[in-house]
């Protein structure tokens, strides 16, 4: 007598199960073979469908609105404006500007100076 003899082959039983008849549904694996003359079928009814509905399958560039286009020429002009100070400064002026923020700002900003000795 060999000791897999007494397994149960059947499912488990639990005790207080409400419904004994639900079972795991089983996925279909039907294969289908479509043709490409049929995947084409397909789409050309698909798109007359969509025509028919309203849609369209290409798609429109949209228009800006008056306040975009007043925006993005505002933009424009900002980004010359700076570009033109940049280019109208000369290096010297920069350095310059550079140390003069550097003197506004609070000591609390500097490095702290680092000696041995002191």
């Amino acid at each position: 007598m060999s000791e897999y003899e007494l397994a149960s082959k059947g499912p488990l039983k639990l005790k207080k199960v409400s419904d004994p008849q639900i079972k795991k549904k089983m996925k279909n694996k039907k294969i289908k073979n479509v043709g490409e003359k049929e995947i084409a079928e397909m789409v050309n009814s698909s798109n007359v469908r969509l025509v028919d509905m309203g849609y369209s399958k290409s798609v429109e560039p949209v228009a800006k609105t008056a306040a975009e286009i007043a925006f993005e020429k505002a933009k424009e002009k900002r980004s010359i404006e700076e570009l033109k100070k940049k280019a109208f400064k000369s290096h010297r002026e920069r350095i310059l500007e550079f140390n003069v923020k550097m003197d506004k700002l609070t000591e609390y900003n500097d490095i702290p100076k680092v000696s041995w000795t002191k």
